[in-house]
């Protein structure tokens, strides 16, 4: 009698042991009901927190999102895709400016039944979806200020999914379910849900990444590898009419396909798979493909591309170099600093609108000549935009630099795979590193976390584990077995190395020639200057004669390529300043570097000018600048100089370094442009 309660209670200790244990199996590897209820919970989560932090922020910045979808929500009392209510017009009326400031919830179309229609423009139909959506919606149940606020929490909760669908691909529900919630509270993430002509590509880009994803990492069921590609396919095209950003998918898509299939699908299943993707792709986005290659307009991205060389963007990875590209993130200067190389370069006569094909051609050929000039920037930029990404994580690098070796050592093709997404569809956001553009990358870091977490543990586990047979712990067997790979990933790791030093030395050589020939070039013409004193100290340095160059011009667009010769009188830095006409143009800086250790600087500074439109007034420095202008010339023909860039050249620039290199604490300071004391 005494034994048996405990002989009961044994045995239920026992049988409770396999329970637990298929418990933790679930939640670590899961099956389809728990990934199911993770799934929906997540969704609802996210969901609930995009509508109140887009409800709670949408007064704040009312301005830029209805901005985005004024054509939208204004389909109700328009009718028409497409067209919309002059903004001008709209923005007087009492009753949108009562809406747009928050004092009613709701527009009445019988406000605006006097104003004047006006063409919506090209991006309404290269965003077509997008506008096709939001106006259905607003449609349906009216242009109030709700229905937008559900709208993107609803698009917030798509891209949540997805990304939990990529967290799966690499780690069980639980530590999945855990590791994305970084991202869901995220601010950067919730802050560009209130924009969504910007937003509209997160669901779409990580839909895309979790369904090739799947293809590389499970083996093909009876349905092969078409099924999933379709799927794709779909996502992608129907995606681009949202953000035209989807079309970088396409290519990253066919060679995840070709390139990381499992090794039992052949040549023709995996031909076969990336036809069907680009076959569906082409289906589902052909309407907006159609307005983006074959109608009058051009492509943007090239004069996008051009942009992201500013200045400002190598802040958040590079020291201050002697040169800039002489570009501003401005669309009138960029639009001039095209025009200028097109006229000087291609010999044109004409002056290229944006959206048009003169200015996509353009563009693109200038993107190309700078980057065949400074290749290791590329590099550099291109490697530093992956580790801003993994910054974005607290562990992210850490993490990244574990798994990624151990991946490629223990199985080379999904240590590829992963590697050429990273390089492919996190990389690309170098073009333009700008929050909107990478915002939606920011559960990255945390996915090489949470794999590392798993991972870490199961190595934990295998490492206090010691086989009978031989009294070694497998991991020593394990790094034994794998020492040519090893060897292997090191000499890659070399080479990679090898292959930047090598663009860094050809950049070097490639641009002291550009600056020799500008420097032959420095005495060309000098021109008469007028200083004065502005009230606050300043000094101004007027260059006389209207529009600078005498040369002829096909159009109004003046440039020059000015050359100034600076003494430093301290070292430290100073900065000059360029002032326009209007008050609304951009002011231009340009900084003089007495802090490198010399006395004499020549800058090279071009300067565009449009009268009326842009008209250089006067060359100015602060009151407290340690330096003096002697003398200001100009180079006097431009047609035989390719890039006009902004150059700080010192009387031995030979021996100087003319290639970006990156700042101190890059690897552990936050995203963003380092604080200046």
């Amino acid at each position: 009698m005494n034994q048996r309660p405990h002989v009961i209670q044994t045995t239920s200790v026992r049988a409770r042991v396999p329970t637990i244990r298929r418990l933790v199996r679930g939640l670590l590897i899961g099956g389809w009901r728990l990934d199911a209820v993770a799934a929906v919970l997540l969704v609802v989560l996210s969901t609930a927190v995009a509508y109140r932090y887009v409800n709670e922020h949408f007064a704040l910045s009312y301005d830029s999102p209805y901005r985005d979808c004024t054509e939208d929500l204004l389909y109700p009392c328009v009718g028409r895709l497409g067209v919309t209510i002059d903004q001008a017009a709209l923005d007087a009326s009492p009753h949108w400016q009562a809406f747009a400031t928050g004092r009613i919830k709701a527009l009445s179309c019988d406000a605006f039944s006097q104003l004047p229609r006006v063409n919506a423009g090209h991006l309404s139909e290269v965003q077509r979806y997008l506008h096709a959506s939001l106006s259905s919606v607003f449609w349906l149940t009216g242009p109030r200020r709700s229905v937008y606020v559900g709208y993107m929490a609803a698009m917030v909760g798509l891209t949540v999914l997805a990304a939990y669908g990529l967290f799966r691909l690499g780690v069980g529900p639980l530590l999945a379910s855990l590791a994305i919630l970084p991202f869901v509270f995220s601010d950067l993430h919730l802050r560009n849900a209130l924009h969504p002509a910007e937003y509209a590509k997160a669901p779409f880009f990580l839909g895309c990444l979790f369904l090739v994803g799947s293809i590389v990492r499970r083996e093909p069921a009876r349905w092969g590898l078409v099924a999933p590609a379709i799927a794709a396919g779909l996502v992608v095209g129907i995606g681009i009419g949202f953000k035209t950003d989807l079309l970088v998918c396409i290519p990253i898509a066919v060679v995840v396909i070709a390139a990381f299939a499992p090794t039992s699908v052949g040549a023709p299943r995996r031909a076969t798979a990336v036809a069907a993707f680009l076959g569906a792709a082409l289906l589902s986005a052909w309407p907006v493909l159609k307005a983006q290659f074959t109608d009058e307009w051009g492509s943007l991205l090239p004069v996008q591309v051009l942009g992201g060389m500013d200045r400002s963007f190598a802040d958040y990875y590079a020291e201050p170099s002697l040169y800039d590209y002489g570009i501003r993130f401005d669309d009138a200067h960029i639009a001039d600093v095209i025009n200028s190389y097109d006229q000087r370069v291609n010999g044109s006569t004409m002056f290229a609108q944006f959206y048009s094909k003169e200015m996509q051609r353009a563009a693109t050929r200038l993107v190309a000549d700078i980057d065949r000039t400074f290749p290791a920037d590329f590099l550099l930029r291109s490697f530093a935009a992956v580790i801003n990404v993994l910054k974005l994580g607290r562990f992210g690098i850490v993490s990244a630099l574990a798994v990624l070796p151990l991946l490629l050592i223990a199985d080379l093709r999904l240590g590829l795979a992963v590697s050429f997404l990273m390089c492919s569809a996190i990389g690309y956001v170098s073009l333009v590193f700008q929050p909107k553009h990478f915002f939606h990358l920011e559960w990255v870091p945390w996915w090489f976390t949470a794999v590392a977490i798993e991972q870490g543990a199961l190595l934990g586990l295998r490492v206090a584990r010691v086989d009978s047979s031989t009294g070694r712990p497998p991991v020593r067997d394990w790094r034994h077995a794998h020492a040519a790979r090893i060897a292997a990933l090191a000499i890659v790791a070399l080479f990679t190395l090898g292959v930047m030093a090598v663009a860094r030395q050809f950049q070097q050589s490639r641009v002291t020639a550009v600056v020799s020939a500008s420097m032959r070039h420095a005495t060309d013409e000098r021109l008469a200057t007028v200083t004065t004193v502005a009230d606050d100290g300043a000094t101004r340095v007027v260059v006389e004669g209207v529009g600078l160059s005498t040369l002829p011009h096909p159009t109004p667009l003046v440039e020059d390529y000015l050359v100034l010769r600076v003494e430093c009188r301290s070292p430290e830095d100073a900065t000059i300043t360029g002032v326009y006409d209007q008050a609304t143009s951009p002011r231009e800086r340009m900084t003089v570097p007495c802090s490198r250790g010399a006395l004499h600087w020549t800058l090279f500074w071009p300067v565009y000018q449009y009268p009326p439109a842009a008209r250089l007034r006067w060359l100015e420095a602060e009151r407290a600048a340690p330096i003096r202008i002697q003398s200001i010339h100009r180079v006097g023909d431009l047609r035989q100089i390719r890039l006009l860039l902004k150059l700080a050249v010192p009387d031995d620039y030979q021996d100087r370094r003319w290639y970006h290199v990156l700042r101190p604490r890059f690897f552990i300071d936050p995203v963003g442009p380092p604080r200046r004391s």
